[in-house]
């Protein structure tokens, strides 16, 4: 995809015109938010460099400005979940929302969600603790 920046006035046109062309789809937000979270691929809002090694982005950070406190052994992992939601909520689950466990223990969070349209099922990225943090 493209990001075009142009002024206002003209933006009418320039869809007009992209569209015509057979190689342009239109597409949703909503839509690519729920074919990334089937695909498992983290949007911002589920890393920050305090999580880098638990989301698996490890090799790609430098190291030299990370402060030695958080390149400790790490308390949670990142997960995809798949969550049952009543009718009519299949897109609500916020992020920061706890995840249980069969016995109603809180075991991670959700950081963010979408209705998975191929999946049929709604989705969640997020994180599971470690044993050493449900031991803590």
């Amino acid at each position: 995809g493209f990001e075009l920046h142009l002024p206002a006035s003209h933006s009418a046109h320039l869809f007009e015109a992209l569209s015509k062309l057979p190689s342009v789809q239109l597409f949703g937000s909503h839509a690519t938010n729920s074919l990334r979270l089937e695909k498992g691929f983290k949007v911002k809002g589920d890393l920050d460099y305090a999580r880098f090694d638990e989301a698996g982005i490890n090799p790609f950070i430098r190291k030299s400005w990370i402060p030695p406190t958080i390149m400790s052994e790490p308390t949670k992992k990142a997960a995809l979940f798949q969550i049952s939601m009543p009718n009519g909520f299949e897109w609500s689950v916020p992020s920061d929302c706890p995840v249980l466990n069969a016995h109603n223990e809180i075991i991670g969070y959700t950081t963010t969600s979408a209705y998975g349209t191929e999946a049929q099922a709604t989705l969640a990225a997020g994180y599971l603790y470690t044993q050493k943090k449900l031991a803590a």
